[in-house]
């Protein structure tokens, strides 16, 4: 069975695992640019907790870094 990636960005800690997809955590939007530059994910999800102004960079970030990427 393939297993999806997802990136998530929270201060929390969550499931290494849900279902079929594989997840990464990081702590805060740097790391997640950082993850992004090295692997290509295609689905990255962000905590309400973050910041505004970090969710609108990380966003404008990832658009140009994997224009395939869901946020």
């Amino acid at each position: 069975m393939r297993h999806l990636e997802v990136l998530v960005v929270t201060p929390q800690t969550t499931t290494s695992k849900i279902l079929n997809w594989k997840v990464s955590n990081v702590s805060n939007v740097e790391i997640a640019i950082e993850k992004l530059q090295q692997r290509p994910y295609k689905v990255v999800a962000i905590n309400k907790t973050i910041a505004a102004i970090d969710k609108t960079k990380f966003k404008q970030i990832a658009t140009i870094l994997n224009t395939d990427a869901i946020v």
